[in-house]
């Protein structure tokens, strides 16, 4: 069943089961639930269920979510929040992942997949001062140097 608009977008609900299909718990197999972003929502401080999640992905199910609920799910799996509701940047974000997906000897497909905290984090960090951001750099090469260390003794890291 589709619901696709006289744009040819589809519908939220299409667009969130792709999402939850495309994008994998750290890469592996094993797909996140809507309780993964529901809790990841509400970490980010927006109330959000997993019931309310499982609502969006149904198909023929009207939904009107809150602006603050398609952020915090464009954040989570890594899209803006136009890919959404705009036709335009959907299609723009579709080509760019069908032409990096066969594109010849690039093994990586380029769409959002770092972890959504990873993200948030980078974000952060981007909007600090030229100072702080040499701080934030310094300490990431000491947990670096530390964690390697670590994993050429044998600690694991």
């Amino acid at each position: 069943m589709s619901d696709r608009g006289s744009d040819g977008m589809p519908s939220l609900a299409e667009v969130l089961n792709t999402l939850f299909q495309r994008h994998t718990k750290d890469g592996k197999r094993k797909a996140y639930s809507n309780e993964d972003v529901a809790s990841w929502a509400r970490s980010q401080g927006i109330e959000m269920s997993q019931t309310h999640v499982w609502n969006l992905r149904q198909l023929g199910r009207p939904s009107d979510p809150r602006v603050s609920h398609i952020k915090i799910i464009g954040e989570f799996f890594g899209y803006q929040p136009g890919y959404f509701i705009d036709p335009q940047v959907y299609w723009e974000v579709e080509r760019r992942i069908a032409r990096d997906r066969h594109a010849p000897g690039d093994a990586e497909v380029d769409v959002p997949s770092q972890p959504a905290a990873s993200r948030v984090m980078l974000r952060k960090v981007a909007k600090m001062s030229p100072e702080s951001q040499a701080l934030i750099q310094g300490l990431i090469d000491q947990v670096s140097v530390l964690e390697q260390g670590s994993a050429q003794n044998g600690d694991g890291a």
